[in-house]
């Protein structure tokens, strides 16, 4: 083979080359999103199981309607109470945050979580409206906005078929 011939070829399979490297890079790059979003997904399960968080949702659903008032009550004694009370509405302050910054889809977070989250935003409301908290929790309130973006947009999609 002469050099002019090499030349050609190789001008012909460098760009292939190219593309299938990069074609390479970006499946590592989709698996390793997937298996970063698998991490956080297993870490909120634990979280959302654990012991602190199951007695803050126990305690919070106790509270029912009279939460504000039990954290204001808390908040001025200072007392460990605050930190139960808080914990469910710290856990969707956080899930809000990881949601916005674009670590794990709406989708999956809404899937996972969305009723959950529905039941007790009901519950923070009066205290994400009070102007003291204004600054409390403000990932909790925008993750609820996403998921009613969310479950406007799933409305209105027509059912895809179950395969």
């Amino acid at each position: 083979m002469d050099l002019a011939t090499a030349m050609k070829i190789a001008s012909i399979l460098t760009p292939i080359a190219i593309a299938a490297g990069f074609g390479f890079a970006y499946r590592q790059l989709q698996s390793l999103r997937n298996s970063r979003m698998a991490q956080i997904i297993l870490s909120l399960a634990e979280r959302w199981e654990s012991s602190e968080i199951q007695l803050s949702r126990c305690k919070v659903s106790q509270c029912g309607e009279k939460l504000k008032a039990e954290i204001d009550k808390a908040s001025k004694k200072s007392s460990s109470e605050l930190c139960v009370l808080a914990g469910v509405g710290n856990f969707f302050d956080f899930l809000g945050a990881i949601v916005k910054e674009g670590y794990l889809s709406c989708q999956v977070a809404y899937g996972l979580y969305w009723r959950a989250e529905q039941h007790y935003y009901t519950l923070y409301q009066p205290i994400l409206e009070a102007p003291e908290y204004k600054d409390f929790l403000e990932y909790f309130q925008t993750l609820h906005r996403l998921f009613e973006e969310e479950r406007t947009r799933r409305h209105k999609e027509k059912p895809r078929p179950l395969r």
